[in-house]
């Protein structure tokens, strides 16, 4: 049966924002190799919320889906989409990876890495609002 709850989503964020703090600790002096290991450090967070709800079935922390909405729709429903926002969102923080080292190793500036992260992140929570549970 699904709970509802929503203890683990604050404990990933409390989680989240503790290690975000704890990266300005890194002991590295470059501000552009910083901000790409906050920007595939945020990338893998989402993806490690995202296993969480494919884990735990919470697909009602999703935006526009309801707790009873989210009961009515069955464990099977649930772990099937899931895993497909897990996949998705997966890909993304992926290619995102790619792209920074790229960026990196052409040297290239750190607004075209934050411009891309922020796109390929926009670009991939609006395609996940074709698939309905």
């Amino acid at each position: 049966m699904l709970k509802k709850s929503s203890l683990g989503i604050w404990i990933w964020s409390l989680v989240y924002v503790g290690l975000g703090i704890g990266l300005v600790y890194i002991p590295v002096h470059n501000e552009a190799v910083l901000t790409r290991i906050f920007l595939n450090y945020t990338s893998i967070a989402v993806v490690a919320l995202t296993f969480i709800i494919y884990l735990n079935e919470r697909v009602h922390w999703y935006t526009g889906i309801t707790y009873e909405q989210a009961l009515e729709a069955g464990s099977e429903r649930r772990k099937a989409y899931a895993f497909k926002m897990f996949k998705i969102f997966a890909k993304a923080a992926l290619v995102y990876l790619v792209l920074s080292i790229l960026f990196a190793l052409f040297k290239y500036s750190i607004i075209a890495d934050i411009i891309f992260f922020t796109v390929i992140l926009t670009v991939t929570a609006c395609l996940t609002m074709r698939y309905k549970l």
